[in-house]
Parts: C-alpha cells; structure tokens; sequence
C-alpha cells in the first residue's frame, strides 16, 4: 500500500483540519472548480451533469454530494493510521464506483484538483510541505481505490 510517514499524516490532517469545518459550503465549490478542469467527467455524475457550472455552487445536489465526496476523505484522512480501516473504506469506494467506469485515472485527476484547491483556499497554509504529504497520500489512496476498481 506505501506508507505514509507520522510527519506526512501530521501535514495532511492539519491542512485537512483547516476546510473540514466548512466542507458543506466548499464541496459544491470544489465541484465547479473540478469540472471547470475536466469539464468531461461532468457526464459521470448524475445528479450534477444537467445543472449549469454556474449554478453548481448553490445546488443541492453539488452541496449533497460535496458533503457526500468530503465526507469520505474525512474517513480516509482519519485512518491514514488504521490500515485495515482505510483499506477496507478505499476498496470499498472503488467497488462502488465500478459501473460508473471509472478508472484509477479518474480518482488521480480528482486528487490532484482537491490538491489544487486546497492550496489556493489555503494560501500560505498550504506549504511546500503540506502539498507533498497529499501527493503521496493521493498515490497511496489510487493505488487502494485501484484494487477496489478490480471488484
């Protein structure tokens, strides 16, 4: 699976910590910021494919599944020490999202634009330090969310 140092773990949840308390707001946020990106997975999500980027942010349905997608990498980021835990919750997403075909490029380009806007929601907070601990926390999660995609 690649471990992940105390310090990587420490990095990540800090930063974490500093959106978790507004992530209701900030999914449906990350959600335009997502799809302005990768405009062409915006067909994968259903509830979200027909509503106007312009109007995601006020969305139920981008604020639901914002809480939905955050909420899950609260999980993730929680046991980034409980590998039991962490593999049994990464294997089990990537399960769930077999019919959706998707792909473990997918989750990547994914992590890398919550990366992204985490950096530019967190300014300076969000140092070199910071931003590689959740490279290799992303690495780490594609590769179990990969083996969950394989059923």
């Amino acid at each position: 699976m690649g471990d992940l140092s105390a310090a990587q773990i420490a990095a990540v949840r800090k930063t974490w910590d500093m959106v978790r308390p507004n992530y209701k707001n900030l999914g449906a946020e990350f959600f335009g910021f997502f799809f302005g990106k990768h405009p062409e997975y915006k067909a994968k999500f259903v509830n979200l494919q027909n509503i106007p980027d312009s109007q995601l942010a006020a969305s139920t349905e981008a604020k639901g599944h914002g809480v939905r997608v955050l909420s899950a990498l609260s999980s993730y980021v929680d046991n980034l020490d409980d590998k039991p835990v962490l593999l049994d919750l990464l294997k089990k997403n990537g399960r769930d999202h077999i019919p959706r075909g998707l792909t473990t490029q997918h989750y990547t380009n994914i992590l890398n634009c919550l990366i992204a806007f985490m950096e530019q929601k967190l300014g300076g907070a969000f140092d070199a330090n910071a931003k590689a601990a959740w490279h290799a926390t992303a690495t780490v999660i594609v590769n179990i969310l990969g083996e969950g995609l394989k059923g």
